[in-house]
């Protein structure tokens, strides 16, 4: 359990943070101010900002949304503290009207967090109508790691078979092929895309992969 942990972990953080190094210059985890929290959690509570507040505060909390601000390095125990206050807000604002909002998102960042709560919608009255077509959507997200969540998420549904094997000819990345055609076939295909960049993550998944063994040793 543990490993399977630890996997899930280095997976998640290199989908975030493979997003951050395609993101434009400006740094998506910035750092901020006390004052810069509380008003984009005053935001959180009017409908008309309530989305643009989230945006904001899933940038400020950063990798600690997700529990790994340890590995994304913050410049200062104040900046982790503040993290971790931006990311606790963020949880709390996680209903199902916010959550089908955040799936929609222009920002990769909102998608990804929606995702994870993606379960509220799936357990709400009429949450699956809702939430199926748009997984289905967002098979096709232009980012990897979303990508990779939808997959393991669709899966549950009847149609979700059905929905990856439509995909599968046509995607290349190898750590949203993992989940799909599982390891080996996933790098035979990755390590001989034409695409440098496909090749060097696949480098980089063999590399995780490896350092797990090691742990398991």
């Amino acid at each position: 359990m543990t490993l399977r942990i630890i996997a899930i972990m280095i997976l998640t953080v290199s989908s975030v943070c493979a997003a951050k190094q395609r993101s434009d210059s400006n740094d998506p985890f910035p750092a901020f101010t006390q004052a810069q929290l509380l008003a984009a959690i005053e935001k959180t509570h009017h409908e008309n900002t309530r989305m643009e507040g989230i945006r904001e505060l899933i940038h400020f909390a950063g990798m600690r949304l997700y529990e790994g601000s340890v590995m994304a390095g913050d410049a200062s125990p104040q900046l982790t503290r503040l993290r971790g206050q931006a990311a606790a807000v963020v949880w709390s604002c996680a209903d199902v009207s916010t959550v089908t909002r955040a799936l929609d998102d222009g920002d990769r960042y909102a998608r990804f967090w929606a995702l994870w709560k993606s379960d509220l919608l799936k357990n709400a009255p009429t949450g699956p109508d809702v939430l199926l077509p748009k997984l289905k959507t967002m098979l096709h997200d232009p980012d990897p790691g979303i990508r990779q969540a939808v997959v393991g998420r669709i899966r549950s549904y009847p149609e979700g078979p059905q929905m990856i094997a439509e995909i599968e000819p046509t995607e290349t990345d190898p750590y949203v092929l993992i989940v799909i055609d599982g390891y080996h076939e996933a790098l035979v295909r990755s390590l001989s895309s034409c695409d440098v960049t496909i090749r060097r993550r696949t480098l980089a998944l063999i590399w995780v992969n490896l350092w797990i063994q090691r742990y398991r040793r």
